[in-house]
């Protein structure tokens, strides 16, 4: 059967009432048509861009729109001049950033000069990159660039190969302060498009790398994280639950939504004390409790370090041992390189960005 040729399907003993539909579906689209009243057969009309063993489905249909019967009919497509004869990505060339990622698609054109896309099942194409420290291809064709510079990506199907240039620009500052090549650029990158960060000044734009975290600070970027960006951190209505972070304060639904997370608590004075800058164990401490589930200290209560690092500085009996261990399990951190943890170091914003980076996974 070629391309455009009227299909017949019928059903016999149509219930008295019934409305028959048939529909093909080729890949990823459908095509259909029906005949009202009391028919016992549709013609259905192979699209042009119809090609292979494809399913037509008659569906019989009642009058009160309920399904009464089915039945599957598989057809061939003549592709009789119609072998493809070049395989080709559908973008000419591809312009990225380290750390981002686009699908490269290919496209068959056929002797008859028809241009169409591959089969659904991609089983049979295979894609490589020439410098995988350039830009890396998965199985799907996604391709990630990782470090400035030149590199092809080359794809096969059925013994058709196509090829595309992939170009990694040289990436661009979102702060003047955060240069590229600065050691946490892509982590601090990763937090701005994740709407976990803003900045300190937007003239000009300063991130302030190297300002210490403070508590109300560090419930900003938890709480942001948690969320997946501050649109989603939800407003405050109630009555504060610390006196020192009141309807006015700025940070107020960032604190008690970690609050409500169960990722930070107040001081035994009753404050929650904003102003204090954030050590690593008090870090540690946060972002544990905001990866467990469930989150906070009930997610932990279980928890025992599988590979413990055991710091000299942070033993087992140190109040934030768990937490340290499970952000160093997980990727999070590390110690320094005379074999420990430091606890008492205040953390910096440019060290949360790469922390928070870390624990949510953000693609960087």
């Amino acid at each position: 059967m070629a391309p455009g040729t009227p299909v017949l399907v019928s059903i016999d003993e149509a219930p008295s009432g019934s409305a028959l539909e048939a529909c093909a579906v080729v890949g990823p689209s459908s095509y259909g048509e029906s005949a009202v009243g009391d028919p016992t057969h549709v013609s259905l009309t192979v699209p042009l861009e119809a090609v292979g063993d494809f399913p037509i489905m008659a569906i019989g249909l009642l009058q009160n729109g309920q399904y009464a019967f089915s039945q599957e009919v598989h057809l061939a497509v003549d592709l009789t001049g119609r072998e493809a004869n070049q395989l080709r990505f559908v973008q000419p060339q591809v312009n990225l950033e380290p750390g981002e990622s686009c699908v490269a698609n290919c496209l068959l054109e056929c002797l008859d000069g028809v241009v169409r896309p591959l089969p659904a099942d991609t089983s049979g194409i295979t894609y490589l990159s020439i410098d995988e420290s350039v830009a890396t291809v998965d199985a799907q064709g996604v391709v990630t660039a990782l470090t400035p510079g030149i590199c092809t990506i080359l794809a096969r199907y059925n013994d058709l190969p196509a090829s595309v240039v992939v170009t990694v620009r040289q990436p661009t500052a979102d702060f003047q302060d955060v240069p590229p090549g600065f050691w946490a650029f892509y982590a601090i990158r990763a937090l701005l498009r994740s709407d976990i960060v803003t900045g300190y000044s937007v003239e000009p734009p300063l991130y302030c790398p190297n300002v210490p975290v403070t508590r109300d600070q560090m419930a900003v970027y938890i709480s942001r994280a948690i969320a997946s960006g501050d649109y989603n951190v939800p407003d405050f209505t109630d009555a504060p639950t610390f006196p020192d972070v009141g309807e006015a304060h700025w940070a107020l639904r960032y604190v008690e939504y970690a609050v409500d997370q169960g990722v930070v608590a107040g001081y035994d004075d009753g404050n929650y004390h904003p102003e204090y800058e954030v050590t690593r164990d008090q870090m540690a401490v946060y972002v544990a409790r905001s990866l467990v589930a469930p989150s906070g200290e009930a997610g932990l209560a279980d928890y025992v370090p599988s590979d413990p690092r055991n710091f000299p500085d942070v033993p087992s009996s140190f109040w934030s041992y768990k937490h340290v261990e499970y952000c160093v399990e997980h990727g999070v951190v590390s110690g320094y390189e005379d074999g420990r943890y430091h606890p008492e170091i205040v953390v910096t914003r440019d060290q949360m960005a790469v922390y928070v980076a870390r624990a949510f996974e953000l693609p960087m």
